[in-house]
């Protein structure tokens, strides 16, 4: 292991409802390699009121050099993180904190977080798991299930629900700004699953996904902006999809180079190519376009994909109702436009740790929030880290505070129904839900040919 010492000073707020001490809360990061681990790592140890004291990953070499990295006192080897197969390093690793970070491949999400409330004092842990929380419908229910019998002790990682201009997006909403909503567009543009990416792990099948029908190879590499799309669309209209009227999925490239070392944005071989999608082992799902309908009638526009060029990172979802729309765009993250009939438009632009202009924030979370915010800057993405990083560190953020605040009884388990910027393991699954019907739906559905001359 790596030593090191982390000594965190406790900070102590007030205002004028409560006082609420935040004293630094021990984190433990599994997955802490790959993509998405660093990151993690980083957001969490990056903020004084967290404090990372282990790190678990199923490279010894990398584990030992993220701990050196970022400060983190102890560094576990779990290989494959198969904690069904090495449930002693788990157990090592669970001792060093009370509260889990769950990364890493999709198929080791679920069994971790079990395993997590397998322990004597599992009334006393909690855990952040990496969306999609399973790799299948039936791990999703199996954390429904630790849910229920650990009341308000989850949260899935969904970070653009911490986006200011969200919030205040679904604020208007609901206040009716727009009348009632009839319609809305959601699309989620990337462009780094080009022809020269690699087909790395969240392609391969079995640990990518297996929420798709056969006949598309199951899902596989658009869970994860899918997945994002859908949590956005409902969250901001605060509307939940009920039917999925029509879909379409489509694989574009056809061959991808081999992954050197399994890494998402390392380069592959310049001349091997493998066949992806179809039989192979490779999810070959590149593109999906939808149709949805929501729980008030309203139809949604649904578009998804990583290989359209000359989109870093941008989710876009628009609101239209019978007296205006709204949209709100995460390449220009500050603003929020307002749109009326006759060619009315607004654009409302606010600081992104502004929490001013928001008004169903509980105390004890716009009080922790607001003194860790990062400076202002005017967001306009050039690459596919810009601003997301802000609003992944924010929302681990207040799920550690809440987590932290639960621990020394200044807060019970009802009060996560305050914490509605985490994700609930019930709000997972029906995401996860709605990616199966969208795949099943665009497997079965026939397809006409236009008759031309008739």
């Amino acid at each position: 292991m790596v030593n090191a010492i982390i000594a965190k000073e406790e900070i102590r707020t007030t205002n004028a409802q409560k006082s609420f001490s935040f004293s630094p809360i021990r984190v433990g990061i599994s997955g802490c390699g790959g993509m998405m681990g660093p990151y993690h790592t980083e957001d969490l140890q990056s903020n004084p009121r967290i404090a990372t004291v282990a790190a678990v990953y199923d490279a010894r070499d990398v584990a030992i050099d993220v701990a050196r990295t970022y400060g983190v006192p102890n560094a576990f080897f779990m290989e494959n993180l198969d904690v069904t197969k090495d449930q002693a390093t788990f157990s090592r690793f669970l001792k060093t904190h009370k509260l889990t970070v769950i990364s890493g491949p999709n198929n080791v999400h679920a069994p971790q977080a079990e395993a997590v409330f397998k322990t004597e004092d599992a009334d006393k842990r909690f855990v952040y798991v990496e969306k999609p929380p399973a790799n299948s419908l039936e791990g999703a229910i199996g954390l429904i299930v630790l849910d229920s019998k650990h009341p308000g002790q989850i949260g899935i990682v969904s970070q653009n629900r911490m986006w200011t201009m969200m919030l205040e997006a679904r604020q208007m909403i609901q206040e009716g700004v727009i009348g009632n909503m009839v319609r809305s567009q959601v699309e989620y543009e990337q462009d780094w699953m080009g022809p020269d990416c690699p087909a790395y792990w969240r392609a391969l099948k079995g640990i990518g996904g297996e929420l798709g029908h056969d006949d598309l190879g199951n899902l596989g590499k658009l869970v994860d902006i899918a997945y994002h799309a859908v949590d956005s669309l409902e969250f901001m209209t605060s509307r939940n999809v009920v039917t999925v009227r029509n879909a379409y999925i489509q694989n574009v490239v056809k061959e991808r180079k081999l992954p050197a070392g399994g890494g998402t944005f390392q380069k592959g071989g310049e001349e091997l190519r493998i066949p992806v999608g179809g039989d192979t082992q490779y999810h070959g799902d590149d593109v999906m376009d939808a149709v949805l309908e929501l729980d008030n009638g309203a139809i949604v526009d649904l578009r998804v994909s990583q290989t359209n060029a000359g989109h870093k990172n941008m989710l876009r979802v628009r609101a239209y109702g019978n007296k205006g729309s709204l949209e709100f765009n995460t390449d220009n993250a500050n603003d929020l436009v307002l749109y009326g009939y006759g060619n009315k438009a607004e654009t409302i632009t606010r600081d992104p740790g502004a929490l001013t202009y928001l008004k169903n924030i509980a105390p004890w979370l716009r009080e922790g929030l607001a003194m860790n915010n990062p400076p202002f800057r005017y967001f306009t993405p050039s690459k596919h880290d810009e601003g997301w990083r802000d609003v992944h560190r924010k929302q681990a953020l207040a799920f550690a505070l809440y987590a932290q605040l639960v621990a020394q009884k200044e807060l019970s388990s009802d009060n996560r129904k305050d914490l509605f910027v985490v994700p609930t393991a019930q709000e997972a699954l029906h995401v996860m839900q709605t990616l199966k019907a969208i795949y099943r739906t665009a497997a079965n559905q026939k397809n006409y040919k236009k008759e031309v001359g008739k």
